[in-house]
Formats: C-alpha cells, sequence, structure tokens
C-alpha cells in the first residue's frame, strides 16, 4: 500500500512539472508600427490584452520572444496583440479575423510564429517599401489624446549618413495608402521615389493622422460658432513643434533646422499650416498650403498674420487652388499673401498656382504635390516646359568660379547650400556675372535668380 501511494505521488508530481516555453515572433507585416511592442494574451493570463507580465522581448536576430513557464502538457490558446487594447490584435494579411493559436506545452519547446496582419491597419495596402509607421498611438500630451503617426524615407536612408529636410503632412491617413485614405492617396512615396530617380535631394515625410471627429477643432487655431468648434489648433501646433519635431529629430536623421524644416496640408490642413509657420517660423521655415480653407478662421487669420515681426529671410510659402473650387479661396490666399508682404516677407518668397482643372479633392492634391515641393526644394536641371528662362549657368559642374547670364539684369542672385543656408546673396545689374565659389565646399548648390515678378532656381554642382 505504501509503495502504491509513493508511485502515485511521484506519477502527480511528474504531470505538474512546470516546462518552459518559448514563443518568438520571427516576422512581421511592413506596417507594423515601429515605437509598437508585441504582447501575447491567452488562457493563461486571463486574455489580457495588455498584460505588462506577457510583453515580448526583441533579441538580438531582431525577434520578438517571451518564455512561459508552464505545467507540461498544459493546452495553450493565444493570440498577439500589440498591448493597448483588442483592436490591436494580429489577423490575416488584410486585417480580418484569425481564430486563436494553440499549443501542448513541453519542456524547452521553441515556437516560432508570423503575423500577417493586424486588424487595425485592416486593408489591401498601397504603399512603397519606404513607407512605416511610426506609432499608432503616439501621445499628444497637449491634448491628452494620442494619434498614429507615419514616416517615409528616401531611397537611400539606410545606405547613407546623410541627414534629410523634413516635411510634416496633416491628414496623414490620405497621404501614403488608399486602404486608409478618405477618398484615395496622394501618392506621396511614389512622387518621392520618382525624386529620388532623378537624383533629387532626399526628404523624410512625416504624416500625422487627422482626429476624425477632432480634425476640425485640431486644424482650427480659433473658434468658429457656426460649426460649433471651439479651436484647438494653438494646442495641435504645440504638439507638432514642440513634441512631435523633437522627436523625429531625435530618432532620424534630419537637418533639423527651419531652412529645412517644412509644414504642410490641404483645406483645414492648410489652415493649420498656415499657423504653425507663422507661429514658429523659427522651427518651420517654409509650408506648403493647398486648397486653403481660410475662411473657416476668417478675419482672425489675417489679423493675427499682420502682428507678426522679424520674420527670417528663408520664410517661404508654397500655396495653390483649384480654379474649379470657390472664387473666395482665390481672394483669401491673396489676402494672405498680402498680409505676409506687408510683415516683411519677399513677394519672391512665395508662389501661388492655381489649377485650370484642380478640384477640392485628394487626387487634384496628388497630380499638384510635385510641383508644390519642388519651388521649395528645387529639383531641376533645365528651366521647366513653357516657362522663359530667367539665366544660364555653366560649367555643371564646375569648381571655383560660377558664371550666369542673366535674362534681366536688375535681379538678385541668392545661392543655398543643401542645408538651405544662404551662402551668397548678391544684387547685379550686368546680363553676365561671375561669382567666386572657392571658399565654399564641394556639394550641391540651389541657385535662385529673383526678379522683380518671379524666380527661377537651378542646381550646380561644384567639385573639389
Amino acid at each position: 500500500m505504501i509503495k502504491t501511494l509513493l508511485f502515485i505521488c511521484a506519477l502527480v508530481g511528474s504531470l505538474s512539472i512546470v516546462s518552459q516555453v518559448t514563443l518568438k515572433v520571427v516576422s512581421t507585416p511592413q506596417l507594423t508600427p515601429l515605437l509598437d511592442t508585441i504582447y501575447v494574451a491567452g488562457n493563461f493570463n486571463n486574455w489580457n490584452p495588455a498584460d505588462p507580465a506577457y510583453r515580448l522581448q526583441l533579441n538580438g536576430a531582431g525577434e520578438w520572444e517571451i518564455n512561459l513557464n508552464i505545467p507540461a502538457g498544459t493546452a495553450l490558446e493565444y493570440k498577439f496583440t500589440r498591448g493597448f487594447d483588442w483592436s490591436t490584435v494580429e489577423g490575416t494579411d488584410l486585417g480580418g479575423f484569425i481564430p486563436n493559436r494553440t499549443l501542448i506545452a513541453s519542456n524547452g519547446q521553441i515556437a516560432q510564429h508570423s503575423i500577417a496582419g493586424w486588424e487595425d491597419i485592416a486593408g489591401s495596402h498601397t504603399v512603397t517599401q519606404h513607407v512605416r509607421i511610426l506609432a499608432s498611438h503616439f501621445s499628444i500630451p497637449q491634448l491628452s489624446r494620442t494619434r498614429r503617426i507615419w514616416v517615409c524615407l528616401p531611397s537611400d536612408y539606410a545606405q547613407s549618413q546623410l541627414s534629410y529636410p523634413v516635411l510634416y503632412m496633416h491628414d496623414g491617413q490620405n497621404l501614403f495608402d488608399v486602404a486608409t485614405s478618405f477618398a484615395g492617396e496622394w501618392q506621396i512615396d511614389e512622387t518621392m521615389l520618382q525624386r529620388d530617380a532623378s537624383g533629387c535631394q532626399g526628404v523624410i515625410v512625416v504624416g500625422i493622422d487627422n482626429g476624425g471627429g477632432q480634425r476640425m477643432e485640431e486644424y482650427s487655431p480659433w473658434a468658429n460658432a457656426a460649426y460649433n468648434v471651439s479651436g484647438e489648433g494653438i494646442q495641435y501646433s504645440a504638439f507638432v513643434s514642440q513634441t512631435l519635431k523633437p522627436f523625429i529629430d531625435n530618432y532620424l536623421r534630419t537637418a533639423s533646422g527651419p531652412q529645412n524644416t517644412i509644414v504642410g496640408g490641404s483645406s483645414l490642413g492648410a489652415l493649420i499650416a498656415c499657423y504653425i509657420q507663422a507661429r514658429y517660423p523659427d522651427i518651420f521655415g517654409k509650408s506648403i498650403q493647398m486648397s486653403p480653407a481660410y475662411w473657416f478662421n476668417q478675419p482672425s487669420l489675417i489679423n493675427y498674420l499682420s502682428t507678426l515681426t522679424n520674420l527670417p529671410d528663408y520664410f517661404q510659402a508654397k500655396f495653390c487652388s483649384g480654379a474649379n473650387e470657390s472664387q473666395s479661396m482665390i481672394t483669401d490666399v491673396n489676402l494672405v499673401i498680402n498680409a505676409l508682404e506687408e510683415v516683411g516677407v519677399s513677394a519672391n518668397a512665395m508662389d501661388f498656382d492655381i489649377y485650370s482643372n484642380g478640384q477640392h479633392n485628394e487626387s487634384s492634391w496628388a497630380a499638384q504635390f510635385p510641383e508644390q515641393l519642388s519651388f521649395l526644394i528645387p529639383c531641376v536641371s533645365e528651366v521647366p516646359e513653357n516657362k522663359t528662362p530667367l539665366f544660364q549657368l555653366y560649367p555643371n559642374p564646375g569648381s571655383d568660379i560660377l558664371h550666369l547670364v542673366l535674362a534681366d539684369p536688375n535681379s538678385t542672385v541668392c545661392i543655398r547650400d543643401q542645408m538651405g543656408r544662404i551662402v551668397v546673396q548678391e544684387k547685379q545689374n550686368n546680363r553676365s556675372v561671375a561669382i567666386n565659389m572657392q571658399a565654399h565646399t564641394a556639394g550641391v548648390y540651389m541657385v535662385q535668380v529673383k526678379t522683380a515678378i518671379t524666380n527661377q532656381t537651378l542646381l550646380w554642382i561644384k567639385n573639389d
């Protein structure tokens, strides 16, 4: 009898031996947010999707893993999440539902997993390989909420040690991916790849999702009683300039000065871009304002612009509107341009395009975006078609002396380096100009010639 009892006790003890099971996630989708962490939730932790005790860790191979101490023979059921809540649970490659994963625990077991998709990032995605989601719940402390943030990197980012200009764009869900867009994407990533392939200077694009029902509030610096909007644009602008930008500058290789920092958007996104540049010109030296809905905060916007003082000489703004949009929009853009000129912004630092077939929609903005960006970060080696050349330069590439032939002798020549800094600025009164560049380092320079009514920029390469 005693031997039998000892045998039974030993058998029961062997069945309750704790075994170590290692769960590994060896691959994740491209749009897995870079700053998010992976958790496991299952019948061993009461299906808690954000249990800190079940947070996976990155190993040296770039894989996520966790060791579970489970009684041998236990039937496990589980799924992977990105914490937060069940909206961030794994799914199919299109973000659809998948059944629970199952496993029978045994000591020393290593189970490898591939995550095909996430339920909160659903759909058939159209992003190019250089687009990532930075974070799905990036904190906006000024408004006590979070927001999804996207990044699109230059095609040579991983291979280079360069620092790049940064373009911050609103309505981020419309920029890169048809699956997340409201009515079609802007194809910003495809545009940037085309620029890269043409040998243009690379640009990092940061997309900030709008807040859906909070969009009007966040993109309005002032109240609009007719729409019951109190205006959270001041707080939102502080987030972009004081929280998001410092993080991006620390996380990525950026040319962080205001000459290389652009803010842009369309409609209400253009309204808040206008305000952000005006409020923080020492941070955002340039802006893209497409089909701007200035009317939403008139006359507060014009009154505010009229109070600005000491705007920097690198201040630039590019405006555009469609001819098929409201005529009041064209009037409002001209009011903004006039207000900025009255506080000292040069007319040559601003440009306004009116597109004959332009409308107030994503497809129009996608078509117009390349030219808007090129005004602020030029990428041309010849005069655009249908535009009269203001000047010629030679030799290109060159070395110590840059020669210019000006169509208008009464012009100003402004030369900027790759960081956007002015290295030469001279008023001319001759058609033939020779500029000594011996003191400047080798690299790509932006040569801009300004007349009383227009301006034009060409790239010049200085060799050693």
